[in-house]
């Protein structure tokens, strides 16, 4: 993704087309990196980016990892394997078979080898008992590591075999001239053959022979090179360059086999890095240890100095240098003692800070007015804040005043040069100014009253009316001017008698439309959109719609589009596109996208694109096809994010000029390329109820977390580091939002109280252009739920349940079987015990009956216990059946309730009726009894 990128850069810049011939490297303006953006030092000493898209920082107290939206440090930690082996970072060598992958050197841990699929580092095992002390590193085109140390000389490490080489300085010059290694290269002309700069002196290495060869000099060279203390290399096409401690540079010219020195490059300090410029062809950038970074054009040999100005914020943050990066985003990092700097060195816009001769004004740099004279193209006037006015000559990039006495006028904040070639002038006072540019004074041409003061917005000459200028004021409305006879020939107010009274009369702009000659649009505030028709002298108030606010009152700036409609300009409304055929507006504000809401100026280019300034979000641009605005700050090279009202211009060449706080800037719309290569975008970090959470970049399982660490914050990141701040971002989480959710610029957002479920939390990012990555990163994650919301616990608590039933029931069939088992031994004991001893007592009876002596009172008594006896047997019987659970079914009742109605009815006729089929219905004991 980043390499595709970049490629699409590339292509785009080179297809532009800049403003000046040399994109002007001495209007570079630097931004700053420090401790305040979270960076672990001061001090910078190595710089690499990525193939993802990730800056990495050697620092001397960590090395920082910076996505644009924050930094992340690694460090060094005792007994903790994966960290780094040292915490001092002195250089980097990519691996270019493993995307993100690399090798760091430090200053007392030798070198490690970072694994992005882990985040860890593994430290490699340096021959001899102590870690190296990197100095410098190189990976050739063999994919051998050199490493080069500051005290115990030049290393060779195989990355498949493990082995080592070493190499020493010696007496011969088969050895290095010096252990301290402070430079490598490996030359594309000669593949094979390392560069080994070093304390000592200069040496070649012969890859492919593994023996050093010395570096012969031409006997002019002798004195040149011999002894010198290396310091950096570079390889441009046809040479290598050598930079030196003493601040020397020196050129090997492949084709003539010697070395030159660069007399044009003055310079007393140590060189410490040398990078040749894709961005700028021909040109190589010189950090210095105390003059900065310079800029040495080959072709012409001059150079451009970038030191640090403690007056001035856009310049590094320190002169000592330490490292160069020019990377893939056509970005310049500057690594010092004192700060990392960056610059972009394709800027779209170039800033212009102007230094007036006047050196006692407040806000020198604080442009209010801006004027670009038909007669006079290559000089732009400038109206100062509280201050006179200037010409700048763009050619000559001076500044000179416009008036022999500056203070005559000191608050300018109109100018116009009419179809006479008249210069007239206008701000807070009570008349227009007539410029004579051969004396440089002024002659008044009073407005209102002496002793009152207004103030002159805006000098307009419509096209249709040559001669005539209209002038916008604060208070006083509208006048109508002849420029010709230079007299006033109406004015327009609020008190204005007949058709033609404005809404209000804070007027601040007017505008005739191309395809509406004669019909002026006029802009006021504190009152709506009025419309002039100048044939006629008739005016149209559009009074504003309470329910739909259109137009909206307060306006600043009105112009045409295309099709009849018009762009207006608010106070605090945004930019409103208005139909004045159907009365509709169509409005854009910070909820679409614009940086503010206060609208300063208007421009529509070629492409009918909207460009407008705002007072405090810098310059943003609209595309009425797509609807989207892209927003412009001062990282893209604007002087500042705040402009004012009145500093804007437009050539009739299509060229803009605004003005702001910190100077002007001028550009050509169809110059500005946008960035249309979507950025990549990651996940940076994880917190799990406020802790850190170790990513596995790589991994494809989703994440297990338990339902008690439910609260979790994700961190991302747009790695396209032009404008990190410009960048946006969608979320969603899946499994909880139905649709993506605009985050803006935010770069994090939490999510608390998580159900139990399965989640992908997905971020998409765009860049500073509004260029989506609609792919973007996802993470997969699980928050499992307590045991009791688990099937495995709700499978246990039904088997459970059925347990219990199960042996409730088994216990109550072994109740009852046991109930059973005794009522039956209760019935046999009744039947056998029982009923054995009733046989005998009725055998005995009987006997006692069968004695004739007896009277026949005995007798008649016998005959009762006989009676008894028979009543009795009769009741153990139903006892019996009763308490035998053998009996407990319907059929065994109605047997025995056959049986009853034998006994009962014995000697009668009777039917006794059932089922021919009973079922084994059972019947409780009691129930057998009752029926």
């Amino acid at each position: 993704m980043f390499f595709l990128r970049t490629c699409g850069l590339m292509l785009t810049w080179a297809c532009a087309s800049w403003i000046t011939a040399h994109a002007q490297p001495s209007r570079l303006v630097f931004d700053h990196l420090s401790n305040e953006d979270g960076l672990s030092s001061y001090t910078f000493n190595a710089l690499h980016r990525d193939t993802r898209g990730f800056l990495w920082v050697g620092t001397q107290h960590a090395l920082d990892r910076y996505d644009g939206a924050r930094v992340k440090a690694f460090h060094y930690a005792e007994d903790t394997p994966g960290t780094l082996p040292d915490n001092d970072i002195r250089d980097f060598a990519a691996d270019p078979h493993r995307p993100g992958a690399f090798w760091v050197g430090t200053i007392n841990g030798g070198v490690a080898y970072y694994d992005p699929a882990t985040e860890q580092f593994t430290t490699l095992d340096a021959p001899g008992d102590a870690p190296l002390s990197v100095s410098k590193m190189l990976l050739d085109r063999r994919g051998m590591l050199w490493v080069g140390t500051s005290a115990a000389g030049l290393y060779r490490f195989d990355p498949q075999t493990g082995a080592w080489i070493t190499y020493r300085a010696g007496p011969t010059d088969q050895h290095l001239p010096s252990d301290a290694v402070r430079a490598l290269l490996e030359s594309a002309a000669a593949p094979g053959i390392v560069w080994v700069g070093t304390t000592g002196g200069l040496a070649l290495l012969d890859a492919d022979s593994l023996r050093v060869r010395p570096y012969v000099h031409e006997p002019g060279d002798a004195a040149i090179l011999r002894g010198e203390v290396i310091t950096a290399f570079a390889e441009t096409e046809g040479a290598v360059w050598v930079g030196t401690e003493k601040g020397n540079l020196y050129r090997y010219r492949h084709n003539e086999g010697r070395v030159e020195n660069v007399s044009q490059l003055t310079t007393t300090k140590e060189i410490s890095a040398l990078v040749p410029s894709r961005y700028f062809p021909g040109a190589l950038w010189i950090g210095t240890r105390g003059q900065g970074v310079l800029a040495l054009q080959i072709d012409t040999e001059e150079v451009g100095v970038y030191s640090h100005d403690q007056d001035d914020p856009g310049t590094i943050s320190h002169s000592d240098v330490l490292t160069i990066l020019e990377d893939d985003e056509a970005l310049l990092w500057v690594g010092t003692r004192a700060g990392l700097s960056r610059v972009p060195l394709r800027p779209r816009f170039l800033p212009y800070r102007v230094t007036p001769p006047d050196t006692t004004l407040k806000h020198p740099k604080n442009i209010y007015a801006l004027y670009v004279a038909r007669s006079e193209p290559g000089v732009v006037w400038l109206g100062i804040h509280n201050g006179p006015i200037y010409r700048y000559d763009r050619e000559t990039d001076t500044v000179t005043a416009a008036l022999a006495d500056p203070m005559t006028l000191d608050y300018v904040v109109a100018m116009h040069e009419d179809t006479l070639g008249q210069f007239w002038i206008g701000g807070r006072y009570s008349a227009l100014y007539l410029l004579n540019r051969t004396t440089n004074t002024v002659t008044p041409y009073p407005l209102i009253k002496e002793g009152s003061t207004t103030v002159v917005h805006q000098i307009y000459e419509a096209p249709s009316q040559p001669g005539k200028l209209w002038v916008a004021t604060l208070d006083r409305g509208l006048f109508l001017f002849d420029a010709t006879q230079r007299r006033i020939i109406a004015q327009y107010t609020t008190g204005s008698e007949g058709p033609v009274r404005l809404s209000s009369n804070y007027v601040w702009s007017v505008y005739e439309a191309p395809h509406e000659p004669g019909i002026l649009w006029i802009a006021t505030r504190y009152g709506s959109l009025n419309r002039l028709d100048t044939h006629t002298n008739t005016l149209t108030v559009y009074q504003r719609q309470q329910a739909e606010d259109c137009p909206p009152d307060d306006l600043i700036v009105v112009t045409a589009a295309s099709d009849e409609a018009l762009w207006l300009g608010t106070y605090g409304k945004g930019l409103v596109r208005f139909e004045p055929a159907t009365g509709t507006c169509r409005f854009y504000t910070r909820a679409e996208g614009l940086p503010d809401d206060d609208v300063a100026a208007l421009f529509v280019d070629a492409r009918e694109r909207v460009w407008m300034t705002t007072t405090i979000g810098g310059l943003a641009l609209l595309d009425p096809n797509t609807d989207l605005i892209t927003a412009f700050t001062k990282a893209d090279g604007l002087q500042s994010n705040i402009f004012h009202y009145e500093a804007r211009y437009q050539n009739p060449n299509g060229e803009i000029l605004l003005g702001g706080a910190e100077g002007f800037n001028i550009f050509r719309p169809e110059d500005i390329v946008l960035d249309t290569i979507p950025p990549p975008v990651v996940i940076t970090s994880l917190l799990v109820d406020g802790e850190p959470y170790t990513l596995q970049p790589t991994s494809a399982a989703p994440i297990r977390l338990d339902h008690t660490h439910n609260d979790l914050t994700f961190t991302f990141a747009s790695l396209a580091l032009a404008n990190p701040s410009a960048n946006r971002f969608r979320v969603r989480l899946d499994g909880a939002d139905a649709d993506w959710g605009d985050v803006g610029a935010e770069t994090s957002v939490r999510y608390a109280n998580l159900a139990p479920g399965s989640y992908t939390f997905r971020v998409i990012g765009s860049n500073r252009d509004g260029a989506w990555n609609t792919e973007g990163a996802s993470l997969a994650f699980r928050i499992t739920p307590p045991f009791w919301q688990r099937p495995l616990f709700w499978i246990l608590i039904v088997g459970a349940g059925l347990g219990l039933v199960v042996g409730a029931l088994q216990y109550r069939i072994y109740h009852l079987n046991l109930e059973k088992r005794t009522r039956g031994r209760i019935a046999n004991d009744l039947h056998d015990d029982m009923g054995s001893k009733l046989s005998k007592l009725a055998l005995q009876i009987e006997m006692v009956g069968m004695n004739n002596q007896a009277p026949e009172e005995v007798h008649a008594r016998l005959r009762e216990l006989a009676q008894a006896e028979r009543q009795l047997v009769d009741d153990l019987r139903f006892i019996v059946w009763l308490v035998d659970a053998d009996y407990d079914t319907l059929p065994k009742l109605l047997q025995r309730m056959e049986m009853e109605a034998n006994q009962t009815l014995h000697g009668l006729r009777y039917t006794f009726e059932k089922p021919d089929m009973v079922p084994e219905t059972p019947i409780a004991m009691m129930q057998r009894k009752n029926l």
